[in-house]
């Protein structure tokens, strides 16, 4: 009897286990908001940085032109990285970021990302604080940004000799 139980918990759960574990989407309008994240900090003093990906699927260009903390952040900043004099610097997107009709933007480590200021407390793997995005065209959307320790991706190697 309980073989046959656990056989059964064994064949529900699989699929489950395969599944993206902080796997997580928004849509407003014709944007799709693919998994909004964070990185853990390790005290609140240090900013936050958090990532998404936004897909317009719709024939009108879009811009994001607000960010803004639900309660656990003073302020936050749409951030790019720029060139200048062989240097690669932060820089805020004052005018907000445009989404191209029929292309997805990805913040990404690295890259484009939201700068969160003055945390009220660290941000701690598994936690979903929530920040509302606003766009010039379609309104607001409240999204919960997962708490994730970023994933290792092995680079390439090249074995043909």
């Amino acid at each position: 009897m309980i073989k046959a139980i656990l056989a059964t918990l064994a064949l529900v759960a699989a699929p489950l286990a395969a599944a993206p574990a902080f796997a997580h989407d928004y849509v407003i309008g014709e944007l799709k908001i693919d998994h909004p994240w964070a990185r853990p900090t390790a005290t609140n003093r240090q900013p936050g940085a958090g990532f998404f990906a936004i897909e317009n699927s719709g024939e009108t260009d879009q811009r994001l032109i607000e960010v803004r903390p639900e309660g656990f952040a003073e302020g936050i900043e749409i951030h790019a990285i720029v060139e200048e004099d062989g240097i690669f610097r932060m820089r805020n997107m004052a005018d907000g970021l445009v989404i191209p009709a029929g292309e997805t933007v990805a913040l990404e480590p690295g890259g484009m990302h939201l700068m969160m200021f003055g945390l009220a407390e660290p941000l701690v793997e598994g936690a979903t604080p929530s920040v509302t995005l606003v766009f010039e065209d379609l309104g607001e959307i409240e999204v919960a940004l997962t708490v994730e320790v970023p994933q290792m991706v092995e680079p390439e190697m090249d074995h043909d000799h």
